[in-house]
């Protein structure tokens, strides 16, 4: 998050983080958690956004959330 917000780095991704996990689990409609080398592989196609793409994946979890 230092990374992301205070630095403004745009090609950041926490591959081990559970909450990016999850809504790439959501995207790509998957039955389990990707991961993290998994996560990795995929995610090469946003570079050098991978800052946003994860910020993407942060909002994709918190709408299933909210959802009844």
């Amino acid at each position: 998050m230092f990374l992301i917000f205070t630095l403004g780095r745009k090609d950041v991704l926490a591959t081990g983080d559970y909450g990016l996990r999850t809504g790439l689990k959501i995207l790509d409609n998957l039955e389990e958690l990707p991961k993290p080398k998994e996560f990795q592989a995929r995610a090469e196609i946003w570079k050098p956004f991978r800052s946003v793409a994860g910020w993407y994946l942060w909002r994709n979890v918190d709408i299933r959330a909210v959802k009844p």
